[in-house]
């Protein structure tokens, strides 16, 4: 995580398909809820099966700005643009308990498409009729 320079961001993002499972992997910058946030670069694995959104304990640290405090089960976060969207923490029994993790929520709410490229391991995420 480093702090982000532009928020929000467009919706016209490429990512890697990573590894042997072929992840889909993308930078995005996030905002707590609130004027006077620092935006950061979060790394999010895209599980289009999963239909809620999750961030790591150190996300959600990184975007409350104090390591003291008590972590919320789930914060809205803006995630590349101005609308919230509800993420959860990272549960730790779970089979991606180490991701940050944008699920269908995220993509409905945008309105995104992906499209893929496996072949050439990249990815768009885009908002639908902009290709």
């Amino acid at each position: 995580m480093s702090p982000a320079t532009t928020f929000p961001g467009s919706f016209l993002v490429h990512g890697e398909v990573i590894g042997p499972n072929k992840r889909l992997m993308v930078n995005l910058a996030c905002r707590r809820r609130g004027r006077n946030t620092q935006a950061i670069n979060v790394i999010f694995l895209i599980n289009t099966g999963s239909p809620a959104s999750y961030l790591l304990a150190k996300a959600m640290e990184a975007l409350i700005g104090n390591t003291e405090s008590h972590l919320p089960q789930q914060l809205p976060v803006m995630i590349q643009s101005l609308k919230n969207i509800e993420c959860h923490i990272s549960p730790c029994d779970k089979h991606f308990a180490n991701a940050n993790v944008l699920g269908a929520n995220f993509l409905v709410k945008h309105g995104l498409t992906l499209k893929a490229n496996y072949t050439s391991d990249i990815f768009t995420l885009m908002v639908e009729g902009n290709e």
